[in-house]
């Protein structure tokens, strides 16, 4: 995957950009903090009764950081999304929390297929609708509360990365079937934007 993003890889300052949005950087934003079940691919929860997922997870769920004296903290709801990559919103979804937003980016050495953003749990910003073009760090939306849930799960960011098959019909995804589909292909968004 990283040659296949040479491009946007080395451009990527996710984490810059969301310390700064969210003031994080303020206390000395040192790093993602994941439990079990956060990360890529994970078939526990890290939620609710912990038991095991459906299915492996998507993405990564960010809502745990370390700042400058090294303590664990939350990011509270209301944090600003930022894009992580500049491209268009290719389709808004809802999910259980709130809503999901795809972005798609360009990748004009890969004809077959486009690569997907996709930031879950959110509310997005005025403005953002399919179409609209973003830049890199644009914030997008903001972190969805979880008063609806009832699941005992902190507010955070789901964030998956994905190559997608070019003419898909993005209404049509659906977090219960998008690991399982042969039209996309998921990978872990953790290097695009660790520091």
């Amino acid at each position: 995957m990283k040659e296949r993003l040479a491009g946007i890889y080395e451009t990527s300052r996710f984490t810059e950009y969301f310390a700064g949005v969210n003031q994080l950087d303020r206390e000395g934003f040192r790093e993602w903090f994941f439990e079990a079940g956060m990360r890529f691919g994970a078939i526990e929860k890290w939620w609710g009764d912990l038991g095991r997922r459906k299915s492996p997870h998507e993405g990564l769920d960010l809502c745990l950081y370390k700042d400058g004296r090294n303590e664990v903290r939350r990011v509270e709801p209301g944090a600003g999304v930022p894009a992580m990559f500049s491209g268009r919103v290719a389709g808004i979804i809802p999910d259980f929390l709130g809503e999901s937003i795809i972005l798609e980016h360009e990748t004009p050495d890969c004809p077959a297929g486009k690569f997907c953003t996709f930031y879950a749990h959110v509310q997005r910003c005025p403005g953002i609708e399919p179409g609209k073009k973003v830049d890199q760090g644009d914030v997008v939306a903001r972190i969805a509360g979880v008063r609806r849930s009832g699941s005992g799960i902190f507010p955070h960011l789901h964030v998956s990365a994905a190559w997608v098959v070019r003419g898909m019909l993005y209404e049509d995804l659906t977090w219960t079937t998008m690991g399982r589909r042969p039209d996309v292909k998921l990978v872990d968004p953790l290097p695009l934007f660790h520091v």
